[in-house]
């Protein structure tokens, strides 16, 4: 059931807490565990009568009275007893003829214990109400009591009690599991579920009570029989101890269960997992990427070659991802990538310039995944020194991969010329040429099921592009050899000029999608050009720069210009952001975009850069924001200092951190402001920023 707003915001909110002892409950919620409105009653800062009132806010559902007497014990006594223990649910009434059940509740969000009460009823909807938890606590323990077998109360305090001796709680499947529904902290509900495959009874009993604290739902397994139940619940994630990999393959081999289709993880322990990473794992990859990308320009410079890395990259991610294999191997192979370099048309028999360099680089950066051995058999399979090997095995099928990609980009059509004239898009006549060329590498370069997902992944670019495009490049000829092969790449045509006002003339009779400027080639009179030719608004217009100037990209994007690409200079990738422009341009919803004195969509003006800017300016100003999908949001920015935000229910930095999460899709207007809300912002735009992106970094992970 959905919430309308954190738990712990709620109590302070309606004055029944303070900051200070919400940060009391999490600490000890952090040892203890426990929902965090117990865990506030526990130090005494709340009252049962005060954490319902919030709980009703929170989730706004009806509440009940419900005592022994309204209680109809034939419908308790068709209640999973592991539900009615531990997730305090009530069945209040039954009508069978509509197939509708009533029941009370503690904790409205425990989606999974109220399934099995509807599953276990054959109810056909479920009437959730909400009830207090030591009412529904005291109640099932004296109904169940005088409910057991034979409708015998207990003959001894002790009789029906199950005494626990402390050594029983170190034997693994001796211990009661915690409950998968205590809520987590600071209300938030846990819905990232995630697998452990792991030996000892510690990891079973405490880690779940920890994740579950921090928004995550973990499942713990040691036999293979568990895993059918555990693989239903769709983890996100499958984390296999070290001291279980083999017993892990060995199940995979087994065919016990379908092997997952989420990422899988390997670790040592849970403490190296915590101490090894100082820096979260999707920035340290990045940063990885971002090194081999650099080598790869420096030696494309040197050998005068210009491979498609972009490009390619982009089909290797797509072809990995779709043979299944992990982040991890996904991250490696784009390294293995950009150590390659194609050697000149018909001067060697080897696929690689300097290939020993190459080796050597792998060998040096020390990514945490067999790069070098991806790189060795990617060669073998080249010169046909290599099997195949198993799919199974991640450095064969990672290899296979970028056997396939690199082809696919620098052998079928020979390697791309650094000084070549404008390429054709492709066509169907092309592209079924490739496909047939990849198709002939069935049992060489890898199976032909995973030839056919390359094939299957071509075909849906090809099918995406198949709306014609036309990109105008203005300026002098260094444009189109820079640029023309890299556009030609993703599919558009190209058409040339020199002059503004022949670009002006080519708009009105050819309606180009876009329209790219050499500054370089106009100097002062650029923003004079670009007003012009901005006048038409069904056309986009970028700027290409070698300049590196702030104020130049703010008064060009002040005056409607939709990007501008500043140095260094990755062709393929200015080509593919301008394609990217044209397809959120075709696929833009007809709903009014944002009006205002300064309006632009992400993609061409982040909205990172928007906050800072609007910071560093001291304005004051209102900002409205439009997703895609419909969603809005506002910020009023007083003199530079953003004061209030909404979105849609979020309020505050929260709807800020939401704006942040949308990353490219989304589009503002600015405009001035004298008059303001109340404020709901107290942070600085650089501490909002900063935990915004830590927030989004984390959601990758």
């Amino acid at each position: 059931m959905r919430k309308t707003e954190r738990l712990d915001q709620i109590l302070i909110r309606l004055g029944y807490v303070t900051q200070a002892q919400v940060q009391a409950a999490v600490t000890r919620q952090a040892s203890q565990g426990g929902r965090i409105g117990q865990n506030l009653i526990e130090i005494g800062a709340l009252t049962e009568e005060q954490l319902f009132d919030g709980l009703v806010e929170q989730f706004r559902v009806p509440t009940v009275a419900v005592n022994e007497h309204s209680i109809d014990r034939s419908l308790l006594a068709r209640m999973p007893e592991d539900v009615l223990e531990r997730s305090l649910i009530v069945p209040v009434s039954f009508n069978q003829a509509l197939g509708v059940l009533s029941v009370a509740v503690a904790n409205p969000s425990d989606e999974g214990g109220i399934a099995r009460v509807k599953a276990a009823f054959g109810a056909k909807k479920v009437r959730v109400s909400l009830a207090p938890e030591t009412l529904l606590a005291d109640l099932i323990m004296r109904l169940h009591g005088e409910g057991g077998e034979g409708g015998r109360a207990p003959s001894s305090p002790d009789e029906g009690v199950r005494l626990v001796a402390l050594p029983e709680l170190f034997e693994p499947g001796e211990v009661e599991e915690a409950s998968p529904n205590v809520p987590t902290e600071l209300g938030v509900a846990a819905d990232r579920a995630v697998l452990m495959v792991a030996s000892g009874p510690s990891r079973r009993n405490f880690l779940p009570a920890v994740l579950r604290a921090e928004g995550f739902e973990l499942t713990v397994v040691s036999a293979v029989d568990e895993m059918p139940d555990a693989l239903a619940a769709k983890p996100e994630v499958v984390l296999v101890a070290e001291d279980m990999k083999e017993i892990w393959n060995g199940w995979l081999a087994t065919g016990a269960f379908p092997p997952p289709s989420c990422e899988v993880q390997f670790f040592r322990s849970v403490a190296d997992s915590l101490m090894e990473n100082p820096a979260p794992y999707g920035a340290t990859a990045a940063s990885v990427r971002a090194s081999a990308g650099a080598i790869a320009e420096y030696r494309a410079i040197a050998d005068g070659v210009s491979p498609p890395y972009t490009l390619m990259a982009t089909d290797l991610e797509l072809l990995a991802e779709r043979v299944g294999l992990g982040r991890l191997a996904r991250d490696g192979l784009h390294v293995a990538l950009h150590l390659l370099s194609p050697v000149d048309a018909g001067t060697s028999i080897d696929p690689f310039r300097a290939f020993a360099s190459t080796m050597e680089l792998a060998h040096r950066i020390r990514f945490p995944w067999p790069v070098n051995e991806v790189l060795s058999r990617t060669l073998g399979l080249y010169l046909g020194r290599s099997e195949l090997g198993d799919s199974s095995d991640e450095v064969a099928l990672g290899s296979q991969v970028l056997s396939l990609v690199w082809f696919r980009h620098n052998l079928a059509d020979g390697p791309a010329e650094p000084t070549a004239g404008v390429e054709e898009p492709p066509t169907e006549e092309s592209e079924a040429k490739i496909r047939a060329a990849l198709r002939s590498l069935a049992g060489r370069f890898a199976p032909l099921e995973v030839i056919e997902a390359y094939v299957e992944i071509l075909g849906e670019r090809l099918q995406d592009e198949g709306a014609e495009r036309c990109t105008m490049l203005v300026g002098s000829d260094r444009i189109t050899r820079a640029l023309g092969p890299a556009l030609g790449r993703i599919g558009s045509a190209v058409v040339h000029t020199e002059t503004g006002t022949e670009a002006q003339a080519i708009i009105q009779e050819v309606h180009p999608d876009a329209v790219v400027i050499d500054h370089a080639a106009f100097g002062a009179e650029l923003e004079k050009i670009c007003r012009v030719l901005r006048q038409d608004r069904s056309t986009l217009v970028f700027v290409l720069t070698d300049a590196s100037d702030p104020a130049l990209v703010l008064n060009l994007l002040d005056i409607g210009v939709d990007d501008v690409f500043g140095p260094p200079h990755d062709f393929d990738l200015v080509a593919a952001r301008v394609l990217r422009a044209m397809r959120a341009r075709a696929t833009a919803p007809t709903t009014q975009a944002p009006q205002g004195d300064f309006s632009a969509r992400f993609e061409a003006f982040s909205f990172l850069d928007l906050a800072q800017m609007l910071a560093n300016s001291l304005k004051s100003v209102r900002v409205d924001l439009r997703r895609s999908t419909g969603e809005e949001a506002v910020l009023y920015v007083e003199k530079g200092r953003p004061v209030h935000a909404e979105c849609g229910a979020l309020t505050g930095a929260r709807a800020v951190y939401y704006v942040i999460s949308w990353e490219e899709d989304g589009e503002f207007a600015v405009n001035e402001e004298t008059t303001f809300p109340a404020p709901n912002i107290q942070e600085s735009i650089e501490s909002l920023l900063m935990e915004g992106v830590r927030l989004l970094d984390e959601s990758r992970a």
